[in-house]
């Protein structure tokens, strides 16, 4: 190999590496803010032009780490990004302890019992255990559910500061239809989040899917804060009447119990 033909070579592996730097450098950019940005403000926080932003950025919208708002123009983290990133987070100690629990649950109800945890993006599915009753295909582990609209996504969004829930989905923040139970006023929904601090659970009556039922548990850290939820859920059909009294009579101990094994056991918040 010639001399200039090396010298090519380093300076194309040099620009490589520094592009593949510059790339985390704005996925961090994200991480640490916890919420959507725009071209200038990821500029300003990694200290690089905006036209040079502007191409990284594309570039991870094309592998799936970033996803833009059409009509904002705003980018975010990756639903697939923040489920794995919470996955990878809580893999150790919570999904390890929480497996006995799940399993209770399940014998106990004979229904699908979860662990999620909460992301900006909604509630994701950490484990999952099957039921004599649950169906097979029902939810997926790395599933993301809106935060408004199911129990787990509800509890979570109850523990949050008021002004952060607010922000997002009180000050005219998009809460999509699901079903024609799924609250999507935001007056109502503060009223629902302040029922379920009040109560210590959370229901989700058809807002999900249509003739689906859930109820979902805080689990805590030492601190009392809410890092995850238990909840077991089936269709209305398998149900019996009674389903909510049922279910807490399992799922509030469980969530309890696992919570005091926890004690020194942090997540790290991701807003």
């Amino acid at each position: 190999m010639s001399q200039g033909s090396a010298k090519a070579t380093k300076q194309t592996r040099s620009t490589t590496v520094q592009s593949v730097v510059r790339a985390f450098n704005v996925l961090q950019a994200f991480f640490e803010e916890g919420t959507d940005l725009s071209v200038t403000e990821v500029a300003t926080r990694i200290n690089l032009a905006p036209a040079t932003v502007h191409r990284l950025l594309a570039t991870l919208v094309m592998s799936g780490w970033i996803e833009q708002d059409r009509r904002s123009l705003r980018y975010e983290l990756s639903a697939k990004v923040l489920a794995r990133s919470a996955m990878a987070l809580a893999s150790s100690r919570l999904l390890r302890d929480s497996q006995q629990f799940l399993v209770q649950l399940s014998e106990a109800t004979g229904l699908n019992s979860f662990l999620t945890a909460p992301i900006p993006q909604g509630s994701v599915l950490l484990a999952k255990q099957q039921g004599r009753l649950g169906p097979a295909a029902e939810f997926q582990v790395g599933k993301v559910h809106p935060l408004h609209a199911s129990a787990t996504g509800k509890l979570f969004l109850a523990y949050l500061p008021y002004t952060e829930w607010w922000d997002g989905y009180g000050r005219g923040g998009e809460l999509g239809r699901l079903t024609a139970n799924t609250i999507v006023d935001p007056i109502r929904l503060r009223r629902e989040l302040e029922a379920i601090r009040e109560r210590g659970y959370s229901v989700d009556h058809d807002e999900l899917h249509d003739s689906y039922r859930s109820i979902a548990v805080p689990v805590r850290n030492a601190h009392a804060d809410v890092i995850a939820a238990l909840s077991c859920s089936g269709w209305a059909s398998e149900l019996p009447e009674d389903f909510e009294q049922m279910l807490l009579h399992e799922l509030v101990p469980a969530a309890r119990e696992l919570s005091s094994s926890l004690d020194d056991y942090l997540i790290s918040k991701s807003s």
